[in-house]
C-alpha cells in the first residue's frame, strides 16, 4: 500500500474508533485520496469494518455479560504469539462461541438455540449475517409472472422463478460486481403496477390465507399493505377486503399502492362482528426472521422488548376472533423464529388447526415466517 494511502487511512481509521460518523470520514478520505476503482473500494471496505467493530465493541462492552469479542480477540493475538497461526482461537464454551463467531448477543443465541437447536440455530445465523435476495411478487390482476420475467428482461433485469409462490420472481445479481444494482422502481413495469417487491415468506402466507373471490377479508394489522395486496390478488377483485391498523400514515400508504396494483373494492375499517370469511393478524413480533435485512436488530432488541410481544400479540388474536363468522379461518402471522412468539400465541386460541409451519432462511432461502391457520368454532 502506498505511504501516502496508509497514512490516510490510518488517520481515518483513528477518527471512525473515536467516534466520528463513518460516511463522513469515507467521503473525506476518498476526496483527499487519487485512487482508481478498486482501490476506492479497498479504502470503503476497511473504514466500514473498522466502523461495525466499533459498534461490537460499544455494544458488548456496555452490557453485564463478558466483552465475549474482546476475548476472543485478546485470545487469539496469544495464539499468534505463541504458535505463529494466523488460526483463530476461539472460546470453548458453545454458546460464546457462537456468539462471537456470529456476532450475536449471548442472551440472544440462547434464545435461539433454545427454539431451533445448536445446528439450525448456527445454520439460521449464519444465512442471517449474509444478504436476502432481492424477490418480486408478480400482480396477477394487471399481468402473469411469465410475461413479468420477459418485459424485466427487455429492461436488462435478469429474473429467475421463486419455489415458494407461483407470482415470485428472484432478481439475478450482475455478472460485474462493479455495476449499479438495477433501479426496479424505475421500470415500466413498476409504474404499471404489474410487481411489488415482497419476500417468497410473506407471499407464501398471503397463499396460505387461502383467500378466495367474493369472501368478506379482514387485514388487522395490515401496515402498509404488502399481505393485502397479495390478498387481493387471491380474490381477483371479487369481495369485500377491509384494512385496520393503529397507524393511520401506514394504511394510507396501504391504499395508494392498492390504488396503483388497481386493486378495487378495499376500504379502511373494520367488519361488522361475526362477519368475515378469513382474518390475518399479521402481529408486531421481534422480527429476527428477516434478521439478515436489520443486521443491526440484534444489537438493538433486548429482553423485555421480547418479552413485551406476546401478551400484545395474544391480545390482537382473540380481537381478530371476533370478526370471524363459524367456521371461518383465523391466520396467526410473524416475521420471527421464536416459539413464545409464534406456537405459544397461536395455541392460545380455539379451533381446529388446518396449516402450521415455520420458515427458515437456511432451509427455504425465504425470511423467517411462522404461519397458522385454524378454523374459527365460535
Amino acid at each position: 500500500m502506498p505511504s501516502q494511502e496508509r497514512a490516510a487511512l490510518v488517520a481515518a481509521l483513528g477518527d471512525i474508533l473515536g467516534g466520528a460518523a463513518t460516511e463522513a470520514v469515507v467521503a473525506r478520505t476518498l476526496r483527499a485520496l487519487a485512487l482508481d476503482r478498486r482501490g476506492r473500494r479497498r479504502v470503503a471496505r476497511t473504514l466500514f469494518r473498522a466502523s461495525v467493530l466499533r459498534l461490537r465493541l460499544a455494544f458488548l462492552a456496555g452490557k453485564s455479560e463478558p466483552a465475549a469479542l474482546l476475548d476472543a480477540l485478546a485470545c487469539d493475538e496469544e495464539h499468534r504469539d505463541q504458535h505463529g497461526s494466523d488460526e483463530p482461537r476461539w472460546p470453548n464454551d458453545p454458546l460464546l462461541r457462537l456468539s462471537v463467531e456470529q456476532s450475536c448477543p449471548g442472551w440472544l443465541c440462547a434464545h435461539l438455540v433454545s427454539a431451533l437447536g445448536d445446528h439450525d440455530a448456527r445454520a439460521f445465523l449464519e444465512a442471517s449475517n449474509r444478504p436476502g435476495p432481492k424477490t418480486l411478487r408478480a400482480n396477477e390482476l394487471r399481468t402473469t409472472r411469465a410475461e413479468l420475467a420477459a418485459e424485466l428482461a427487455a429492461e436488462g433485469i435478469a429474473t429467475r422463478a421463486g419455489a415458494l409462490s407461483p407470482w415470485s420472481l428472484i432478481v439475478e445479481e450482475p455478472d460485474d460486481d462493479d455495476a449499479p444494482p438495477p433501479s426496479l422502481t424505475a421500470t415500466r413495469a413498476w409504474r404499471a403496477g404489474r410487481f411489488e417487491i415482497q419476500d417468497e415468506s410473506s407471499q407464501w402466507c398471503a397463499l396460505a390465507c387461502g383467500a378466495r373471490p367474493g369472501e368478506v377479508v379482514l387485514d388487522l394489522c395490515a401496515g402498509r399493505g404488502g399481505k393485502a395486496l397479495a390478498l387481493a390478488a387471491c380474490m381477483g377483485g371479487q369481495g369485500a377486503l377491509w384494512l385496520h391498523d393503529v397507524d393511520q400514515r401506514a394504511l394510507g400508504h396501504a391504499m395508494a399502492r392498492l390504488q396503483r396494483a388497481g386493486v378495487r373494492g378495499a376500504r379502511v375499517g373494520l367488519p361488522p362482528p361475526g362477519s368475515a370469511d378469513l382474518v390475518l393478524v399479521d402481529a408486531p413480533c421481534s422480527a429476527l426472521g428477516p434478521l439478515r435485512r436489520s443486521p443491526d436488530l440484534r444489537y438493538t432488541l433486548t429482553p423485555a422488548a421480547l418479552s413485551a410481544f406476546p401478551p400484545r400479540q395474544a391480545a390482537l388474536l382473540n380481537e381478530g376472533a371476533r370478526f370471524l363468522r363459524p367456521g371461518g379461518r383465523l391466520v396467526y402471522a410473524t416475521c420471527t423464529v421464536l416459539p413464545e412468539e409464534n406456537q405459544a400465541v397461536a395455541h392460545s386460541v380455539d379451533g381446529a388447526v388446518l396449516l402450521e409451519r415455520t420458515l427458515l432462511p437456511h432451509v427455504e432461502g425465504c425470511d423467517g415466517f411462522y404461519v397458522s391457520v385454524r378454523a374459527s368454532v365460535r
